[in-house]
């Protein structure tokens, strides 16, 4: 069996074993040495063969890691608590392997400070590209878009949301004002500042859906935006969340309160959850009331 023969048994086309053997990065050139370490991998990782041939396409190199030595020193700096977690970032994203990461999280948290050590590995498990990105560039850029002398925002929106780093600034600017408008620039940032993944969204589909939602309670497109961009973590729900929450807004009418000021009282306590256990609308089951619908009772009532 050839060394091309094998990597199609991984799943690739002919043209994709051609590339990996055409790669200067991909060492190995002996068949048994191959098959071994293919083993290893699987055995390492507890994945398919298909999935090694996925992440080997994406990063040929990965074949000559020695991946025992890779996981038991990143475990040594992220805990053995996220040995499966690490492994699950390698395969997401396999440069991750050939870091050095005592380097990683002394060089970010140089940037982000000691305290945030916890919070940066955190990151860096939730995103692993974030590990070798160069922080203080990134930090820099975002703060000129933003136009923020004041970094440590700009530091707070990535650790909340480190996918955040990796963003072109000036395209999510650019393109969230060609749907909330020019005159809203200012609170298009400051949107963005205040729920770090506002900046990942597609906006334009956003607040289409706000709009369709919105009709069913008699808001109008423009109210839509306005509440958007005033409490942007809004965008973060799902037409089904966004119903349950019409669903308990109608009973809370029924009870007598002013549907302006339910409003208002949403968007101050809308963290809460609208579902019955099992995730079920009150219109859709009977039991005891969702949190949210407590909660904005109880605050209407003080009104």
């Amino acid at each position: 069996m050839t060394l091309d023969t094998l990597l199609q048994e991984l799943g690739l086309t002919a043209d994709q074993a051609a590339g990996v053997l055409a790669d200067e990065w991909f060492l190995i050139r002996n068949e048994a040495t191959l098959r071994e370490r293919l083993g290893i991998m699987q055995e390492t990782y507890g994945c398919t063969r298909q999935q090694i041939g996925e992440v080997i396409v994406k990063h040929p190199q990965f074949a000559s890691y020695d991946h025992a030595r890779v996981i038991r020193e990143a475990v040594k700096i992220y805990g053995t608590e996220n040995t499966e977690r690490l492994k699950e970032a390698i395969l997401k994203h396999p440069p991750f392997a050939s870091l050095d990461h005592t380097r990683v999280i002394r060089e970010a948290t140089e940037v982000y400070g000691a305290e945030n050590t916890e919070r940066v590995e955190e990151a860096i498990l939730k995103h692993p590209p974030f590990a070798g990105l160069d922080h203080t560039r990134v930090i820099s850029e975002a703060a000129e878009v933003y136009e923020t002398v004041n970094t440590g925002r700009v530091k707070e929106a990535i650790l909340k949301f480190p996918q955040f780093a990796d963003l072109d600034h000036t395209r999510v600017i650019r393109e969230a004002v060609e749907v909330y408008g020019t005159v809203n620039i200012e609170r298009v940032k400051e949107a963005i500042l205040k729920f770090p993944p506002f900046a990942g969204y597609d906006h334009a589909r956003v607040l289409r859906q706000a709009a369709r939602l919105g009709r069913l309670v008699g808001l109008l497109h423009d109210q839509c935006l306005e509440h958007t961009l005033h409490n942007p973590r809004l965008v973060g729900y799902s037409a089904k969340r966004h119903l349950a929450v019409i669903d308990i807004g109608r009973s809370l009418v029924k009870e007598g309160y002013d549907p302006e000021e339910m409003l208002e009282v949403y968007l101050g306590c809308c963290s809460f959850s609208p579902y019955l256990p099992g995730r079920k609308r009150i219109s859709q089951a009977a039991g005891p009331e969702p949190p949210l619908m407590k909660v904005m009772r109880r605050r209407l009532r003080k009104l």
